[in-house]
């Protein structure tokens, strides 16, 4: 699934009012199968309708009804938090109390209507938040004779793919599209409301978190169309994993060339269900490129040896692979919380 931002066991919350933080929230995840503890989340909405408009031409597959989707993700809110005990942090709410309570959440919100409304009348420190984080997420500019919109984040409610949640805390990433690019910024404000404040960010190349799979003492980062080199190199410098596995993207061998769709992050056909069992494509497992580093000092250096693949890595750990069909995994059967 997709729809989130988790924050799994070792968060600890305190009240901090005056430091201009609502909750001082230390987040991080050791493993992809540790307990859930908090999530962030956000409901499609009117930003999506506009995307359904054109569906392919804002990185959806197909059009879908927005309201049973919207109906879906409220469900999806109501189990984690009443059948797992997960606290569910919206982020349309976060940052609405975040910019009560903290000036810097209140003047970013300002700052992003001005660049997108320079002239408006009345001016940002005028409106209410409600009002400018509408203004932020469906990137809304009043000009003469009508309203346009540039800059709108179809895709923000796709919440695992803005940041990553590592065993020192969150890391924001930068996405691979200029559709998405944008987000970033949102999802950043939520997090600093909630007093996660990120451990690093990436500021040059792609890193989307999707491509990121933390396993214990070591992490699995996919490399390909959304995540690359130099992304990974600034995640790298918020985390302290043992090792690191870098999985270069395959391509399935029935497909000619590359189909962004097969294989778009590590998560898309490949996934950890508990600690020693993964689930994944086979075809795509056994092709997948994997490169070591592991941890020297202050960083990483690369182990070096015979090279490997992803399917022989999860081996040479113990792990025991439930294979999935190439028809199952374009169903998203990998893509699982």
């Amino acid at each position: 699934m997709k729809g989130s931002i988790f924050l799994p066991e070792g968060v600890r919350v305190s009240l901090k009012i005056q430091e201009h933080t609502l909750l001082d929230m230390q987040a991080g995840a050791k493993a992809e199968w540790h307990r859930l503890r908090e999530v962030l989340v956000h409901e499609p909405g009117l930003e999506v309708f506009f995307a359904l408009l054109s569906p392919k031409n804002h990185l959806y597959e197909r059009f879908f009804d927005l309201g049973a989707a919207q109906r879906e993700h409220r469900r999806l809110c109501e189990v984690l938090h009443e059948d797992f005990g997960v606290r569910v942090h919206r982020l349309h709410n976060s940052i609405l109390g975040g910019a009560e309570e903290m000036p810097g959440i209140r003047s970013a919100l300002e700052a992003s209507a001005e660049r997108l409304n320079p002239e408006a009348d009345p001016g940002p420190a005028a409106r209410d938040s409600a009002h400018l984080l509408s203004i932020a997420i469906l990137g809304a500019q009043g000009r003469k004779g009508g309203t346009a919109l540039t800059e709108t984040m179809h895709n923000l409610y796709f919440m695992r793919d803005q940041q990553v949640c590592t065993d020192l805390g969150m890391v924001t990433g930068r996405m691979a599209t200029r559709e998405r690019r944008m987000e970033v910024e949102m999802t950043h404000l939520a997090l600093s409301a909630l007093g996660a404040d990120p451990v690093a960010q990436v500021s040059e190349g792609k890193m989307e978190g999707g491509d990121v799979i933390p396993a214990g003492d070591f992490a699995l980062v996919g490399c390909g169309v959304r995540t690359d080199m130099r992304g990974i190199a600034a995640l790298m410098g918020g985390m302290e994993f043992d090792e690191v596995a870098i999985v270069h993207e395959p391509v399935h061998p029935l497909i000619r060339g590359r189909d962004y769709m097969v294989s778009m992050h590590l998560d898309t056909y490949f996934n950890i269900a508990g600690d020693g069992v993964a689930v994944g494509n086979p075809v795509l497992l056994d092709r997948a490129r994997v490169e070591i580093f592991v941890r020297e000092g202050e960083g990483y250096r690369p182990e070096g040896g015979a090279q490997t693949t992803l399917a022989g890595y999860l081996g040479e750990k113990g792990y025991s692979i439930i294979p999935v069909t190439t028809l199952e995994q374009l169903c998203y059967a990998s893509n699982f919380l």
